[in-house]
């Protein structure tokens, strides 16, 4: 499987900065990134989002469908098109000198099945996976993988989301009992 490539860069022809199309039958390039994003459904979306604030321009995300890698890009994100569970994308990317690879797949066969490539090909850096099910996450663990279960960690988002909300309400509350001007009642309901 070949795949095909939007490459955001300058062409007169194409008016600046907008993306420059490129032949659907080339070859993925990630350029120098550190980090890669495989899959951009919700997770890896967010993930991309994170690590573009926290390691700005060493970012690259890697999307299967042609069409969303068209909308992210026109959105301004670093997004390439491919199948990341493709050997021949695994043997053109050059993804084994990358820091970061994080695989927000669909599935868990599809996870798995980028998991064994990044092996075959003999990644040996960090390498993080998203599992739902507790037996799915010791799976990837036990290949070595940083493993995020969704399942189990968004509850723990949850509260901390709830918690975070109640702490900003609370001052705020603070905020308006101090600011309340000497020698004038307090409203009290009765």
């Amino acid at each position: 499987l070949i795949f095909g490539v939007e490459r955001i860069g300058k062409s007169s022809a194409h008016g600046g900065d907008q993306p420059v199309p490129a032949d659907r039958e080339a070859a993925a390039e990630l350029g120098d990134a550190e980090i890669v994003v495989l899959g951009m459904g919700r997770v890896g979306t967010g993930a991309y989002a994170y690590f573009s604030e926290t390691s700005p321009g060493k970012v690259i995300c890697v999307e299967e469908s042609f069409d969303k890698v068209i909308q992210l890009q026109n959105t301004g994100l670093n997004c390439v098109h491919a199948d990341a569970t493709d050997h021949d994308f695994w043997a053109h990317a050059d993804l084994s000198t990358r820091h970061l690879i994080l695989v927000s797949l669909s599935n868990h066969a599809e996870n798995l099945s980028v998991v064994k490539l990044a092996q075959s090909f003999g990644f040996a850096n960090n390498l993080a996976v998203v599992s739902r099910y507790p037996d799915e996450q010791q799976e990837l663990e036990d290949l070595g993988c940083i493993v995020f279960n969704l399942y189990a960690e968004a509850g723990y988002g949850f509260a901390e989301h709830v918690e975070k909300h109640l702490i900003e309400q609370n001052v705020a509350l603070d905020q308006q009992q101090t600011r309340q001007p000497q020698g004038m009642p307090q409203m009290t309901k009765e």
